[in-house]
């Protein structure tokens, strides 16, 4: 028999696997423009050219798949571990009101976990949006220049 704490982490998981796909598919155009942005060096003008902007505007999705591979289990173990945190902190499902501090230490330790598990991954995607390329190009050219540290 599954424990209900066990129970409220798997509904955390698949919490954020469902508010992560929605959040990728409203927020990939917007988030792929805004690298773009960030990452020419034309000043503020948003396309080098007419044949870039128009390859935007024809497919606003391409380069969905690394995004959604970047942000699925990043929010699976958000929501999972802050789920399976709150007992840890002593936040109980019979407690009437949770200390001020306990939603924030559950956060923490969710935060800790994201960061240290989904953070390469968040590189990759930035730096393959910046300069273009696939993912494996993205990570090949990231550990070819900086190392593991690059991650």
């Amino acid at each position: 028999m599954v424990s209900s704490e066990l129970r409220r982490a798997h509904v955390g998981a698949l919490t954020g696997v469902s508010s992560s796909f929605v959040a990728v598919v409203v927020a990939h155009p917007w988030e792929s423009i805004k690298v773009r942005m960030q990452s020419q060096r034309h000043g503020w003008r948003l396309f080098a050219s007419a044949p870039e902007a128009w390859a935007l505007a024809r497919a606003p999705m391409v380069g969905l798949l690394p995004h959604l591979a970047l942000y699925l289990p990043m929010n699976t173990v958000r929501f999972g571990v802050y789920e399976r945190a709150k007992p840890v902190v002593g936040w109980t499902a019979g407690l009437e009101r949770p200390a001020w501090w306990m939603p924030y230490a559950a956060g923490a330790c969710a935060g800790v976990a994201v960061a240290a598990t989904i953070h390469p991954l968040f590189v990759v995607k930035t730096f393959q949006q910046a300069h273009r390329t696939g993912p494996r190009e993205a990570a090949r050219r990231l550990l070819s220049t900086h190392g593991p540290r690059g991650l």
